[in-house]
């Protein structure tokens, strides 16, 4: 699939679509692995972990070519049985094992230098340890304050520095629910600071729990939050692509409607924007589509704008 096909920069929102189970997310699996040799779903592919193979497969490829600054890039992830066999178990690739007996060498004469240092360090034991005593005479005074303002387990301060992420990510996240609806408005709850409060203004500000929220609502605000924290992470990195899997299934029509606009608006921003459904009505309102279609022999092919089989189609 090439996403630097025309159609794509003019549509700026596409969707993958197909049938349940036809490989729609393997797509992006397929991104992730080539990339980060882990995908969102399986997390890490190991050795023994043959979760991403389809079953009478022998082996199997991923590779992504990317533009960066002036430069053209490619990553490429590998994964094949015993000699390639369907039947045979996973195996590493030999350079990947090369490597890593070449950094075992070389741990090992660290180790060794490591046990050189030690000889000598345990020579200068005797003179530290009046250093010590005179260290411990200060430690007792920031003990003191660690008493005060601390706990055992760092949880005041983790709370604290998580809160003040979580401020951060609601103020964006309102920032975005702005632009989508006037209804509502998230909440750090007040007695579990870092758990999420939505104030209905369409029901006189009243102040509602996450877990009573609509399908459709959940998907406004879980929506929110997500464009939030790439508002967040954009701060530090540039983000040009994002991924929207499933959850539109949920949406009546006014809601569907809601949440195009503000992908579309989004695109706007000079964003490529994909979404990963199923339903029936993104067929009608997305008109630049990558179909997923399984295919006999349990593996799916896909199709249309940017997708290529000996040349683009």
């Amino acid at each position: 699939m090439n996403f630097t096909n025309n159609r794509f920069a003019a549509a700026g929102i596409f969707a993958i679509i197909g049938p349940a189970g036809s490989g729609k997310s393997t797509l992006l699996d397929a991104i992730c692995l080539a990339l980060y040799g882990a995908t969102p779903r399986l997390g890490k592919i190991t050795q023994k972990d043959n979760d991403v193979m389809s079953r009478h497969t022998g082996e199997c490829d991923a590779e992504v070519t990317f533009s960066y600054n002036s430069g053209v890039y490619t990553c490429k992830w590998h994964q094949h049985r015993a000699q390639r066999n369907p039947t045979g178990r996973l195996t590493a690739q030999f350079e990947q094992q090369r490597d890593t007996m070449a950094n075992l060498r070389e741990s090992l004469g660290a180790v060794k230098e490591k046990l050189n240092e030690d000889t000598r360090v345990r020579k200068q034991t005797e003179s530290l340890r009046k250093k010590i005593g005179a260290q411990l005479t200060e430690s007792r005074k920031w003990q003191r304050l660690h008493e005060l303002i601390g706990s055992a387990d760092v949880k005041k301060y983790r709370n604290f520095a998580r809160g003040l992420t979580f401020e951060r990510l609601i103020a964006h996240a309102n920032r975005q629910l702005v632009h989508m609806t006037d209804c509502y408005l998230l909440l750090r709850n007040e007695n579990e600071p870092l758990n999420l409060d939505v104030m209905d203004n369409h029901q006189a500000g009243e102040i509602r729990t996450t877990r009573n929220l609509s399908g459709g609502e959940s998907f406004v605000v879980s929506l929110a939050l997500g464009l939030g924290q790439v508002r967040m992470a954009s701060q530090n990195v540039q983000i040009d692509s994002l991924f929207l899997d499933e959850g539109f299934g949920t949406l009546d029509d006014a809601a569907l409607d809601l949440a195009l606009d503000t992908l579309n608006n989004l695109q706007q921003d000079g964003k490529l924007i994909d979404v990963i459904s199923q339903a029936p009505a993104l067929k009608e309102r997305i008109g630049c589509q990558i179909r997923v279609l399984p295919q006999p022999g349990g593996i799916s092919r896909p199709g249309g704008t940017g997708c290529y089989k000996g040349g683009l189609s």
